[in-house]
């Protein structure tokens, strides 16, 4: 089967709405979206810029976990 390919955005961590089934506040979204997402055949990316926004809004160790998962990827804008 091929993997899933699924590119992030601040808001799925940052407003209350989106991250509400993972966490009360950015930090334990992001924790609790890693602990989730470890298990799936899926690949995920975030712009550089986007990923610089979120690390705002994070604390620096769950940052650094969240690297591990995703791939920091700028979009292709030739190809849009």
């Amino acid at each position: 089967m091929a993997t899933r390919k699924f590119v992030l955005d601040t808001s799925l961590f940052v407003n209350p709405y989106a991250r509400e089934k993972f966490g009360k506040n950015p930090s334990a979204a992001v924790r609790v979206f890693i602990k989730h997402v470890s298990k799936l055949d899926a690949e995920f990316y975030m712009p550089p810029l986007v990923f610089k926004e979120l690390a705002n809004f994070i604390d620096p160790k769950t940052m650094d976990e969240f690297e591990l998962i995703i791939k920091k990827r700028a979009p292709n804008t030739y190809g849009i």
